[in-house]
């Protein structure tokens, strides 16, 4: 028990990517439209299109990622303990909060 408290023991997510191009206000209106999916058939649609590749480049079978994929990584990005912007946390931790609450969420987990 000790060792799980130990901060060597710890988990931590260090990303070295830029993330300047995430913003606080967009973070939001992602939370925002998130929160407004309600419903079997929006819901629906959302979580096929995110199953979808997050690549344009179509000629990679298969996808290696996502759209799902890379929208968790990049919430963890801006989340993670080498943030350097609060702000830029708290609106990258109610986004992925507002996609837990999407229905269906759950089937993706």
């Amino acid at each position: 028990w000790s060792s799980l408290r130990e901060q060597a023991a710890s988990l931590a997510l260090a990303l070295d990517v830029d993330s300047d191009h995430i913003s606080v206000a967009g973070l939001r209106t992602i939370a925002e439209r998130l929160g407004n999916l309600r419903g079997d058939a929006a819901s629906d649609g959302f979580w096929d299109w995110m199953a979808e590749s997050a690549l344009t480049d179509l000629s990679v079978e298969p996808s290696p990622i996502t759209r799902l994929q890379a929208l968790v990584a990049t919430f963890a990005q801006v989340t993670g303990p080498e943030s350097l912007e609060p702000d830029l946390s708290i609106a990258g931790g109610m986004a992925y909060l507002s996609l837990l609450r999407v229905p269906g969420a759950s089937r993706s987990w």
